[in-house]
């Protein structure tokens, strides 16, 4: 499944790398069980990455044992993300307040 580029910046896309000898099984289990998968890309033997949405990590933990393989995040990207980063910075987040009130009168 591909995502447009809009799509990718408001959804929170995680890119995991998983490594182990079965991770064929693990994309089989992954796609059986309703988790979306995009940009499948082989590393070497045994290694592959992906990325799949911020709420499906959790939902792969099991398979991802269960392949006996090992899973490791390698980038966050979105909007979710970006806020997270940030949410101790109330004093921008006013000035942003500010500026757009300002603007809008």
């Amino acid at each position: 499944m591909k995502i447009s580029k809009i799509g990718k910046n408001i959804k929170a896309v995680v890119t995991v790398e998983v490594e182990g000898f079965f991770v064929e099984r693990l994309i089989n289990l992954l796609k059986n069980n309703g988790v979306d998968v995009w940009d499948v890309k082989v590393l070497g033997i045994g290694d592959i990455s992906f990325n799949i949405e911020s709420k499906d990590f959790k939902k792969i933990l099991p398979y991802v044992k269960k392949s006996k393989c090992k899973a490791k995040v390698i980038s966050k990207k979105g909007i979710y993300f970006e806020v997270f980063k940030y949410r101790k910075r109330r004093i921008a987040l006013y000035m942003l307040i500010l500026v757009a009130v300002v603007y809008i009168v």
